[in-house]
């Protein structure tokens, strides 16, 4: 239990938050993904939801149910705990390689936290208005998703 709640809930509750209250969330989020990953940990699930925040302001990351450990050389595999041969995490965060079962690296933690930038901006992730599938299709086919309008220069170069 975190009193503070989840970045979703905050989000849901504000409807998105200002780029200095992201940013802050984000560098502590960053710091943590260093973390694990220098620890050989990938999270797979980064998002919005499974981001604590402490009353006091700290991030904490949660839902480490799919995570994986990464040797450093090669993408984890992409297969969950039962044994399906799946892509595994959220479908608006998914990366690229993640969706086509190329497994997942510590940089597709990051492009999930871009995802997760986004939707702490905006209130909703890349693609939330379309169906999952579509959303999964939309990461795949374009460069990146779309940035949010009216972000400073240095956000958008971030993302």
């Amino acid at each position: 239990f975190i009193e503070g709640g989840s970045l979703q809930t905050i989000v849901n509750r504000f409807g998105g938050a200002m780029e200095a209250l992201c940013a802050r969330y984000v560098a502590q989020t960053l710091l943590g993904l260093s973390y694990l990953h220098n620890m050989g940990i990938v999270h797979r699930d980064i998002k919005c939801a499974n981001i604590l925040v402490t009353k006091d302001g700290v991030v904490k990351l949660a839902d480490f149910g799919i995570a994986s450990v990464y040797d450093g050389t090669d993408a984890v595999s992409p297969m969950i705990p039962d044994g399906n041969s799946d892509a595994v995490g959220s479908p608006y965060w998914m990366a690229p390689e993640v969706i086509q079962l190329q497994g997942a690296s510590p940089a597709s933690d990051i492009w999930s936290l871009g995802c997760t930038i986004i939707e702490i901006i905006t209130g909703t992730p890349p693609y939330g208005d379309s169906p999952p599938m579509a959303a999964l299709f939309a990461m795949v086919k374009n460069e990146h998703p779309p940035l949010p309008q009216n972000i400073s220069a240095d956000l958008e170069d971030f993302l």
